[in-house]
C-alpha cells in the first residue's frame, strides 16, 4: 500500500466506521481483479477492436462499445461495483476507474 494510500485510510479512520473501511478494501481488491483480467485480456481485444472502450466488472469482460459513453453508462449500472472503463489502443491504453464514488458519501 503506498503512502498516499495509507494516509487516506488514516484519515478515513478517523472520520467514518470500520464498515466504510472495509468497503474500501473491497474496492481495492476488485480494482485488482479487473486490472489483472484487462490486462490478460489485452492483446486480444486491442486487436479485435482497437480505439474502442472495453468495459470490465468483477474482473469479466462485460461489452466492447464504440463511443465512450455507453462504455460509461454500463459501468455506472453496475451498482457500486468498481469498474474499468480502458480504450484499447496500442502503446499506454487510456484506463479510468470508477466506483469510487463511495469517497463522495465520506466527504459529506
Amino acid at each position: 500500500m503506498n503512502a498516499s494510500i495509507r494516509a487516506l485510510a488514516m484519515w478515513l479512520s478517523q472520520r467514518t466506521n470500520v464498515t466504510l473501511l472495509d468497503q474500501w478494501d473491497e474496492l481495492e481488491r476488485q480494482a485488482k481483479v479487473n486490472n489483472r483480467a484487462f490486462e490478460r485480456l489485452r492483446p486480444e481485444i486491442i486487436a479485435k477492436h482497437p480505439g474502442k472502450f472495453a468495459v470490465f466488472i468483477s474482473g469479466t469482460l462485460v461489452g466492447v462499445y464504440n463511443r465512450k459513453e455507453d462504455a460509461y453508462r454500463e459501468a455506472s449500472e453496475s451498482e457500486g461495483a468498481q469498474t474499468i472503463v480502458a480504450q484499447l489502443r496500442d502503446g499506454k491504453p487510456r484506463v479510468v476507474e470508477m466506483g469510487w464514488s463511495l469517497l463522495e458519501e465520506i466527504t459529506r
